[in-house]
């Protein structure tokens, strides 16, 4: 190791760049990207929240960038986090139904930060994530070992795992890309003690799957709704604890100053604003808008926010830029930097093909039933099923409440032009889909869980 510090000292001073150095000659900074499952951005408390969910969050926050209008690419986990880790939406990456895997001609972060001398691994709680689906590809290590549905609590060994793993790693002179997962959030929605949930409300107790509240009729009224509102902060905050051991574990010396952190979401979740309860269903903010923080290192412009809305899928080329890799690293990414100045933001967009249960007969297109564009304070959310598309004002009308594309054709058809016009451009730069089998017990695990695997 002395050796190694001795000739990285050398080659820095004859202006040499080394693995571990970006072009200019700086140290590459350490990454971690922790990604929590299911997490609305209205419910944290650096977004607004009344209620305290989320103090350790919140003080990461204040050491970095927030984005106030950050969006996933889709309302379910897989190809939600398939963009994160390829800068690529849903359908060009084609990790967008449920056997779908991310294909071999991708090039995800882990593995370009690999290729420039990075150390890389991962820790995941949900099995959509898992090798079978190849979202091991790039990571020296990865453990999916708390990937055990959503009948198990996993944040208290996520944390310990992901600690371990960062004293392991900080023990070599290469940098590292570390990425958590945290499952917690998610259905089923279970207590902590926190002191927020009551039992009961009604019909509904915590601990009780989404699945089988669903089906109750007459549906669950207001108050059986705060319940599970409730319990969920109770997960939030839950969870909470687990990212700030996992913050604690990166110290405060030099390295963990020169440390790049990103905490974002793969979606939000729906409680019964139009009638349906959980994700993986709509377009709507409550399951799209997400939170993401980007702690620069060095707290670079700490405390900032962003108002324009941005696409989670700029985490790749974010990474990437402050790692100074060079430009040709970010070439062919859907979305750039999240950093850089933008004249104008490009538009947003968000996709969903895969079809549950009850739209069986969609599972065989390649193109997605529904799509979002996201354009300043426009948002235009297009429905293949029925024809129809829906435009909201979302900055006057943050809860989508007034569909103004029969008051605003003009605006509805300008945008549906755009949103056309990037489908087109996707279509032909399109990756190869690949597929995977599932056993029985895999195909249960992830039935539980809401999704129709068939």
């Amino acid at each position: 190791m002395k050796k190694l510090t001795a000739v990285v000292l050398w080659l820095a001073l004859l202006g040499a760049p080394t693995a571990c150095q970006t072009e200019t000659g700086t140290v590459r900074p350490d990454v971690v990207l922790i990604v929590v499952d299911t997490l609305r951005a209205d419910h944290l408390g650096c977004y607004g929240y009344w209620r305290n969910t989320s103090p350790q969050i919140d003080s990461l926050a204040e050491q970095s960038i927030r984005f106030e209008r950050a969006y996933s690419t889709a309302p379910w986990t897989k190809p939600a986090v398939a963009s994160m880790l390829t800068g690529l939406y849903p359908s060009r990456h084609g990790v967008d139904k449920m056997l779908h895997v991310l294909p071999q001609s991708a090039t995800p972060l882990a593995e370009l930060l690999r290729e420039n001398g990075y150390q890389t691994a991962g820790v995941v709680s949900h099995s959509l994530l898992g090798e079978k689906f190849g979202f091991d590809q790039g990571f020296d290590r990865y453990d999916e070992s708390q990937a055990r549905g959503h009948h198990h609590v996993s944040t208290e060994e996520v944390a310990r795992l992901a600690t371990a793993l960062i004293g392991e790693l900080r023990a070599d002179e290469k940098p590292y890309f570390l990425f958590v997962h945290l499952f917690d959030p998610h259905d089923t929605y279970r207590p902590h003690g926190v002191g927020f949930a009551a039992k009961r409300a009604g019909r509904v107790a915590a601990g009780q799957p989404s699945p089988r509240l669903r089906k109750l009729e007459p549906p669950l009224d207001t108050q059986e709704v705060q319940l599970l509102r409730d319990v969920y902060d109770e997960e939030i905050r839950f969870t909470d604890r687990g990212i700030g051991e996992i913050l604690k574990a990166l110290g405060d010396d030099g390295r963990s100053e020169r440390t790049l952190i990103v905490l974002t979401s793969d979606h939000g979740e729906e409680f019964m604003e139009r009638g349906w309860l959980g994700h993986g269903t709509s377009m709507f903010d409550e399951v799209l808008r997400v939170p993401l923080l980007i702690r620069l290192p060095g707290a670079e412009r700490a405390g900032s926010v962003e108002g324009d809305p941005v696409s989670t899928a700029g985490v790749m080329a974010t990474v990437l830029d402050v790692a100074g890799l060079p430009a040709s690293a970010r070439s062919g990414l859907d979305v750039g930097s999240l950093l850089g100045p933008r004249p104008r933001p490009n538009p947003v967009l968000g996709e969903l093909s895969y079809a549950p249960r009850q739209w069986r007969e969609l599972d065989e297109s390649t193109e997605p039933w529904l799509r979002m564009l996201v354009d300043g304070e426009w948002k235009l959310i297009s429905d293949r099923l029925s024809g129809q598309v829906a435009l909201f004002d979302v900055v006057a009308d943050p809860g989508e409440t007034t569909d103004l594309a029969s008051r605003m054709p003009d605006r509805a058809e300008t945008l549906h032009a755009q949103m056309k016009m990037e489908d087109a451009v996707a279509a032909q730069r399109r990756l190869g889909r690949e597929t995977t089998d599932l056993s029985a017990g895999q195909r249960e695990s992830l039935r539980q869980l809401g999704y129709d695997s068939r």
